[in-house]
């Protein structure tokens, strides 16, 4: 103690001891508060792919728009890429960091909502979910 505060033992009195163990405390819940909260959110990588909703469709318009979903800090977009997939039409296969709170058929609901800024033409015909699996913290 005397290392700590530079205070001898016997001179100080019952209430500094009190407060200094009170804050001590405090300081202890705080810490653990806090790495118990990160332990929770937990998140897992997904790889989603989304069909255009016609051969029209601009794939970067497409990507540009999904990058603006974000789930209020919650999901981190990663790389993006186009990939043939039918009669010559392309797909945008899209990683993402998602946080375990989000449904992923909400962020599907979302994506598919997607429109054209110039008309309400939909962007998306269909999102399907090709891999996923949780991150190690």
């Amino acid at each position: 103690f005397y290392q700590e505060t530079g205070k001898d033992m016997e001179k100080v009195d019952l209430d500094s001891l009190t407060a200094r163990v009170t804050e001590l405390c405090k300081l202890f819940e705080y810490v653990r508060a806090s790495q118990a909260q990160q332990l929770m959110v937990q998140k897992k990588r997904i790889v989603i792919c989304i069909k255009p909703f016609n051969g029209d469709t601009d794939l970067d318009t497409l990507q540009s728009q999904l990058r603006t979903i974000n789930f209020e800090g919650k999901l981190e977009w990663g790389e993006m890429r186009k990939e043939p997939f039918v009669f010559g039409l392309k797909m945008v296969v899209a990683a993402a960091d998602v946080s375990e709170q989000i449904a992923l058929d909400a962020l599907q609901s979302r994506i598919e909502c997607l429109r054209s800024s110039e008309s309400e033409v939909p962007l998306v015909s269909s999102t399907s979910i090709r891999s996923t699996y949780r991150l190690s913290t």
